[in-house]
């Protein structure tokens, strides 16, 4: 359980680096703690199952000791859901997104399996219910996010957007100014703006989609009316909208149904921390108490963390600030 627990955090703690750092030894960190993270929760969820099967059979209902057990099952399925800042390894992880939802059904039946065979008496069974909600909301993102990050999927969403590239790049960036190539200093709003931007107009070539010779020029002119460092950081921001887009939970989370997810699946965590806190705890074992308010109290550092990213993130700003308003090539 606990092993689960240091994986998560390693895995979001160290999981933004991998954008901006390309050691070796990084990535075979990040790639073991990524493997060793499903298969220890897939291997930890057996084992309750099976000890709680011995349980029945011994006692023919839950007993004292299994409780906190059936308890500890919905984290590993929240585990199995990882972090936000790492759900593929490479693009090809993302093709395995239907494996996900069956691994999220059946480890869904496993857990419920777990909670049939100790419904009564259990004093557990409401927190353990919030975090089962808390696990399938977890896992249910992560699946969504190879969903929507696999070729087919995301080529489809890409020609379903209703206004056109060449509208969207009209729209911000005038043809007359562009070609004026007036070089001016863009603030740090504007890179994100117009990094945003570029990423929705070319993000259609990680699937093959072929572009306008006047877009091709258009953005050509853009460019050549930067500096050089406006230029690169505009990329920079472009690039890592894309590794967002294929790598995170990130396009999943902002998504109206994704923030209310997030919102119940924080909430239902937190209840379930509360709701353990004044049950009579005498009958349990204090090392297995200990483990309990380590998983509880771990999962909500998790989300913390997990929150600061998400509002200290490209993504937020271009949220909150829109696209952008100002010519880039007007002089001030």
């Amino acid at each position: 359980m606990l092993l689960g627990l240091f994986l998560q955090i390693l895995l979001i703690l160290a999981g933004p680096f991998r954008r901006i750092v390309s050691h070796k030894g990084l990535h075979f960190l990040l790639w073991s703690a990524y493997v060793l993270a499903d298969v220890t929760a897939i291997f930890a969820v057996g084992i309750i199952a099976s000890k709680q099967a011995d349980y029945s059979n011994h006692y023919g209902n839950a007993h004292t000791n299994s409780i906190l057990h059936t308890f500890w099952a919905p984290f590993l399925l929240a585990h199995l859901g990882g972090p936000d800042p790492i759900t593929a390894l490479s693009p090809e992880d993302n093709e395995l997104w239907l494996r996900h939802f069956f691994s999220l059904f059946t480890q869904s039946i496993s857990v419920a399996y777990v909670f049939y065979q100790s419904l009564t008496p259990n004093k557990l069974l409401v927190p353990s219910l919030l975090m089962f909600l808390c696990g399938i909301i977890k896992y249910a993102e992560r699946a969504c996010a190879l969903y929507c990050a696999s070729t087919k999927t995301f080529r489809d969403s890409i020609l379903k957007e209703p206004d056109s590239i060449s509208e969207k790049w009209d729209k911000y960036i005038p043809k007359e100014d562009a070609e004026r190539r007036v070089r001016t200093d863009l603030k740090p709003l504007e890179v994100v703006q117009y990094g945003f931007l570029c990423f929705t107009n070319f993000k259609g070539l990680l699937v093959n989609l072929i572009f306008s010779y006047d877009l091709h020029t258009r953005s050509r002119e853009f460019f050549l009316a930067r500096s050089l460092d406006d230029a690169f950081r505009v990329v920079e921001v472009e690039l890592n909208f894309l590794y967002d887009i294929l790598f995170t939970k990130l396009p999943v989370v902002y998504h109206p149904i994704g923030f209310v997810c997030r919102a119940v699946s924080v909430g239902a965590i937190v209840t379930s921390l509360v709701r353990f806190h004044y049950v009579d705890k005498k009958h349990f074992k204090g090392f297995e108490v200990e483990i309990t308010y380590s998983l509880l109290i771990g999962g909500i550092v998790l989300e913390v963390i997990a929150f600061f990213m998400l509002v200290f993130s490209d993504w937020t700003v271009v949220k909150l600030e829109g696209s952008p308003h100002i010519n880039p090539n007007d002089q001030s």
